[in-house]
């Protein structure tokens, strides 16, 4: 067995759900093949299929159905194989999906509100493999398969697939309606499953408890069938870092799949995931058979790496008759093939601290009443983003802050509610708080207290705004930091992708941003000033985006600026000094990808509020560069991680992002020595001036890691 100390960093699953049809031969499968493959690519981490999708097995199971055209143990050869290597051998498990069981076993299959079996259209054209119900027999099935398997196998650790309901997944966006269900949801809580819209709506926090209290009743029922064999083994599951919190404290390795894309994706697993292995899967746009370029491969390691997190890439190489694809291990061997240089630099070592992006998971089930208008609005809002997934709102501003905090180049972690205590936020320099509307007295206590004691925060919308239940306070819990009251929500422009338009006042947070009108999305939120300064106004759509109203192809564009004295235009963003710290606020969403300004706006701010922050990267494509900031825990040498995001958006071209400076303020650390430990070495030159040291680096062609050295 490998042990868990020595972290892999390489990791590769073969992604092959096999049919039982008669064009999967596999009559040339070679594990031998796949120990050359795997040494060339340099992987030290391997997820092996034990059953897939389909139910099918990949050994001689005694329960549910072996591959046909599998004539030997293919689990246990390929284990054997992988600690002969010295990789870590992962068992795969389908938890949701188990086609041979469905159609076998009918009455194990999810139920929709008609009864009907459920399966799941967002996979068409794909496979539409049925879901399986844990409420029924199914689950006594799984405890005896996997009892068979880690009494067989002395894997290392186990991968679940499709477990419950974690947001962001399309497998986790659906309620089973069989009888089972329906008795433990009533006993719960005294009626039936809804399924009427309106009805889901009024009872939208009933059925995310529901879903919670079934992830985390499954999740223990399979986790003590697998100890019960196995009690050391790790267990990761399927996206486990959007699982509530007290499921995620049970599992032993995170995983995500790259919902938001690699980069941001990585930053949220790391925050939310820290300390259990953090790991993120990804596919490099690769078809097998029309490949990306090899500096893809490169590209989507160092992303995982510069985050420190684990990289688990995915891909079809095999084919029917067994064979894989040796060029996919080709292109691959370009990513994990430099890991053991870069190790030493991957380990020991903790983020620097300076922006917070706060994950409120107790305000990621959108609200019965939130004021998107029938055709928008579910009892767990839905919002479609760019690959396809489901996600609920607050999430996808969380994902928008860290875009925006990455953007200003300064070190970016994702906290949670559990972060929510003043020793913990001290650490930082700068929260961003979007819409975290069910924030309670004791976590608002917690920020107010930060910000007393010299903290910034950027926050936005109806963050601190409404009680656990979902409904209106009649004020933030925030308003004296902010320097705010509440007035009402304004929803008359709720159907305008721009419901307001930014009136700048005079501000330095302004500079160089485009002379126009700079839009922000719905809703808006009126409020009272009760010490904060204007630093920009309201102005209205000149028409609701309405059919009849509005009939051009963009946005309503921005009314007149002419109004009386005794009409006011009404506060967009305002500025509080407290305490010793500041609050600025949105009475409106910046933490939105969909408005290109917002990057260099919020960037603005950071600067602004931070001046200086601890340490900083200066580019013109701040878009494409991404960075990270560490420090060895024990020699306190900092690690600063550059990667250049713009080959993945030219599909594998290498443009290198020249220009980067570092800056570290002197609050920071007086730095001793500043090198360049990848791809090359050579010692860089540190300029000082009266505020910052100032280090010039080199072009960044696809990664660079540099370290800084300072005097104690």
């Amino acid at each position: 067995m490998v042990h868990h100390d020595a972290i892999s960093y390489a990791g590769y699953l073969i992604d092959h759900h096999w049919p039982r049809e008669p064009y999967i031969s596999l009559e040339k499968l070679s594990v031998e093949q796949y120990e050359n493959c795997f040494r060339k690519a340099g992987i030290d981490h391997a997820v092996v299929y034990c059953k897939d999708h389909w139910g099918t097995c990949y050994y001689p199971t005694q329960l549910g159905m072996s591959h046909p055209a599998i004539s030997f143990d293919l689990v246990g050869e390929v284990g054997e194989m992988l600690h002969r290597i010295g990789a870590e051998f992962t068992a795969y498990y389908s938890v949701g999906f188990d086609e041979h069981a469905a159609r076998n076993n009918p009455q194990w299959v999810a139920r929709d509100p008609q009864g009907q079996m459920l399966r799941h259209p967002k996979l068409a054209p794909r496979p539409r493999w049925h879901r399986l119900c844990l409420e029924t027999d199914y689950m006594e099935f799984m405890h005896e398969h996997l009892a068979e398997i880690f009494q067989r196998y002395d894997a290392d650790s186990v991968f679940l697939d499709i477990l419950g309901h974690p947001h962001g997944t399309y497998w986790g966006a659906y309620l089973c309606y069989c009888d089972n269900c329906q008795r433990v949801f009533s006993k719960r809580y005294g009626y039936e499953i809804p399924h009427d819209p309106q009805k889901m709506r009024q009872h939208a926090f009933d059925i995310e408890d529901y879903k919670a209290h079934l992830d985390l009743k499954w999740f223990n029922s399979i986790r003590t069938a697998i100890k019960a064999a196995r009690p050391q083994i790790p267990i990761c599951v399927n996206s486990s870092a959007h699982f509530r919190q007290p499921l995620r404290d049970l599992i032993d390795h995170h995983f995500t799949e790259p919902f938001w894309g690699h980069w941001t994706s990585a930053i949220y697993c790391r925050g939310v995931g820290r300390g259990k292995f953090p790991q993120g899967g990804a596919q490099v746009n690769s078809e097998i058979y029309d490949p990306s370029p090899r500096d893809m491969y490169q590209v989507f390691a160092a992303k995982h790496w510069a985050n420190g997190i684990r990289p688990l890439l995915y891909s079809p190489s095999q084919r029917p008759d067994g064979r894989l694809v040796t060029e996919e291990f080709n292109r691959l061997s370009a990513g994990y093939g430099e890991l053991n240089n870069l190790r030493k630099l991957m380990t020991d070592r903790s983020t620097i601290k300076c922006v917070g992006v706060l994950y409120h998971e107790k305000t990621c089930v959108d609200l019965p009443d939130f004021p998107y208008g029938e055709d928008h609005t579910r009892s767990v809002k839905i919002i479609e983003f760019d690959q396809g997934k489901p996600d609920t709102f607050h999430r996808s501003m969380v994902a928008a802050g860290i875009n925006l905090a990455a953007y200003a180049q300064v070190p970016v972690d994702v906290i949670t509610e559990q972060d929510l205590d003043i020793h913990c936020l001290s650490n930082y320099q700068l929260l961003l708080i979007g819409g975290a509307s069910r924030l309670d007295e004791k976590q608002a206590s917690q920020i107010i207290r930060f910000v007393e004691s010299g903290g910034s925060i950027i926050l936005s919308g109806d963050t601190s705004l409404r009680h656990g239940d979902g409904t209106f306070r009649s004020d933030f819990l925030l308003a004296d930091a902010m320097g705010v009251h509440f007035d009402g929500l304004d929803d008359r422009f709720m159907t305008n992708p721009s419901g307001s338009y930014l009136a700048r006042q005079p501000h330095p947070v302004w500079n160089q941003l485009p002379e126009t009108d700079l839009p922000l999305p719905p809703p808006r939120y009126n409020i009272k000033l009760a010490g904060a300064k204007v630093l920009g106004t309201h102005i209205d759509p000149c028409a609701v985006h309405e059919d009849e109203q509005w009939t051009s192809w963009w946005s309503p564009a921005p009314a007149s600026l002419a109004l009386s004295q005794d009409d006011p235009k009404p506060p967009l963003v305002t500025h509080h000094k407290y305490g010793n710290g500041h609050v600025v606020y949105f009475a409106a969403n910046p933490f939105t990808d969909a408005m290109r300004w917002l990057g260099h706006g919020i960037s603005n701010l950071i600067d602004w509020l931070l001046d200086p922050p601890a340490i900083r990267i200066r580019t013109d494509t701040p878009g494409s560069l991404g960075s990270t900031f560490w420090r060895r825990n024990h020699d306190g040498q900092v690690v600063i991680h550059l990667v250049n995001l713009g080959i993945e958006k030219l599909d594998g071209e290498v443009l290198a992002i020249p220009g980067i400076t570092i800056e570290v303020s002197h609050q920071f650390g007086k730095i001793c020595r500043a090198s360049i430990a990848y791809p090359n070495t050579m010692e860089l030159k540190v300029t000082d001036n009266p505020t910052m040291q100032l280090i010039a680096v080199p072009a960044v062609e696809i990664h660079t890691i540099l370290t800084l050295d300072l005097w104690d």
